[in-house]
């Protein structure tokens, strides 16, 4: 993942100004090359020929732009693929009218642009092993930063920074967590279910605070009852 600087990143244009990638440029072309061939084979199985093939560049244009190869490319294209789902995220989100409508929406849509990323769609359904070692725990913590700094602005109408930050961050690792162990009981990307999952454990988790910090303070120690699992029993 890019550096992380704990500021706020602006939602327009995040896949841009994260990778520095201007999209249009032989970069974005390779780099959407990249998606493809792992949606088709997996990116363990995606070779550096592959991808030059499927951008119509030569082996030497595409070490020519990234000249950490394979690595190089398969880093900027998940800081890319995820800052331009998370960018769809929060234009979502900004038409949301309430904390519940807010916190539904990232679960329920978080977890159907994931299911729908053509790499991960492979890997969850032909190489799941590869897929939890992919996100690794020390990814895990760069992704969850990543997440949590482009969307918990939009949550500042209703809590403040830090429940917001807290708030996103939990939501996140729902959708991971759901997304790496799916279970049959469960379906966060129907928004039913999502919003059931909202009530019974993130909802309750938050009660009234003082004027000015944001209206509620988030309670870690609130354990409801539910067919759900806790979020704070998974990853």
């Amino acid at each position: 993942m890019s550096p992380i600087t704990g500021e706020a990143v602006a939602p327009s244009r995040a896949a841009d100004v994260l990778t520095g990638v201007d999209s249009g440029s032989t970069q974005a072309k390779v780099l959407d090359a990249v998606v493809a061939c792992a949606g088709r084979w997996g990116i363990d199985k995606t070779t550096v020929d592959d991808v030059a093939r499927e951008a119509g560049v030569s082996r030497a244009t595409v070490y020519r732009l990234f000249p950490g190869g394979k690595p190089a490319m398969v880093h900027l294209c998940t800081v890319r693929e995820v800052a331009g789902m998370l960018d769809d995220l929060v234009t979502r989100i900004e038409t949301c009218t309430d904390l519940d409508d807010v916190l539904t929406t990232i679960l329920s849509e978080g977890s159907r642009m994931v299911e729908q990323q053509p790499a991960i769609a492979y890997m969850r359904s032909h190489e799941p092993a590869a897929l939890r070692a992919f996100f690794s725990f020390d990814r895990l913590d760069r992704l969850f930063e990543l997440i949590t700094s482009l969307v918990s602005p939009s949550l500042h109408r209703f809590l403040g920074a830090d429940d917001a930050a807290a708030a996103v961050t939990w939501c996140a690792r729902l959708v991971v967590s759901h997304s790496l162990n799916p279970t049959e009981s469960v379906e966060l990307s129907d928004r039913s279910a999502a919003s059931e999952l909202v009530r019974s454990f993130i909802l309750p988790g938050f009660e009234s605070g003082p004027v000015g910090s944001g209206g509620v303070t988030l309670d870690p120690q609130h354990r409801p009852q539910s067919q759900f699992q806790h979020p704070g029993d998974q990853t």
